[in-house]
């Protein structure tokens, strides 16, 4: 059933959501066509007025695609946001509530989604990146044609190979799938007033922010003060005691959050 739940969350998804990521990456293709390489900025921009041009001419061609990755984000988080709110605690919670499942599979199947549409989010952005130095590495020095790609797979592999790499993907998991149940937790805490719930929800998050917040700053300064000066630098990459506190402060704030977000739609559930 979680499967289908899961399966259910992508059937929902609007188009122009789904358009925003090939649209990002054609973006980053355009922006890498019409992008001068430096040998075009020494040969065309080498007097004042032409820098003023090119300083313009950058700031024209960066800050749309600056735009619409931040957009992709944003729109992706509105998206966690109104598929818990409205599937939850909206009218679609009427069927989804009347449905032989668990409540805790329905709390799963929304946040196995939130954390692929960032995942899906962050790929499309590093992608974009990938993209747009390939195509400029491409026009600067045509002949490295043939030894690029297999410069960027060995990169890649060294990457996935390390274990600060995969320490960190560890990292932001933990604290990405934290984020998105303190989100969930809001909006259930704001559900518990007969009035304004939006806006308690949103108080709800600032509150939760501030205190997990002082928390993890708590934990870490505490676990730095007894960590060696080698724990110090390993924490710089993911690695060390410091950071495997970090990761269970992560857990214990999940295993809450999860357990508040099951007490409230078990049990005091209020449809709108």
């Amino acid at each position: 059933m979680l499967g289908k739940l899961i399966r259910y969350e992508f059937k929902n998804l609007n188009k122009w959501f789904f358009w925003m990521y090939p649209g990002v990456l054609g973006l980053a293709l355009v922006l890498a066509l019409i992008f001068p390489t430096s040998a075009d900025f020494y040969r065309n921009f080498s007097d004042s007025s032409s820098f003023g041009a090119f300083i313009g001419l950058i700031q024209l061609l960066v800050v749309p695609m600056v735009i619409i990755t931040v957009t992709l984000f944003i729109a992706t988080y509105v998206h966690i946001i109104n598929r818990f709110r409205h599937g939850v605690f909206g009218r679609e919670g009427y069927l989804t509530m009347t449905l032989p499942v668990k409540t805790e599979d329905i709390i799963t199947s929304k946040l196995i989604s939130g954390l692929i549409w960032i995942f899906l989010a962050l790929i499309t952005f590093v992608l974009s990146i990938y993209l747009f130095v390939l195509i400029m590495v491409l026009k600067t020095s045509p002949q490295s044609a043939g030894y690029i790609l297999p410069e960027l797979f060995k990169i890649l592999g060294i990457l996935l190979a390390s274990p600060t790499s995969w320490s960190w993907l560890v990292t932001n998991l933990l604290s990405t799938a934290a984020s998105i149940l303190t989100i969930y937790l809001a909006i259930a805490i704001g559900n518990l007033f007969d009035g304004r719930r939006n806006l308690m929800a949103v108080v709800s998050w600032i509150g939760l922010v501030i205190v997990y917040g002082f928390l993890s700053s708590i934990i870490t300064m505490s676990s730095l003060s007894i960590s060696s000066r080698t724990d110090i630098d390993n924490l710089a990459s993911y690695t060390g005691p410091a950071t495997y506190i970090l990761w269970v402060f992560y857990i214990l704030l999940i295993v809450g959050q999860y357990f508040g977000i099951y007490k409230i739609v078990k049990e005091r559930l209020n449809l709108v």
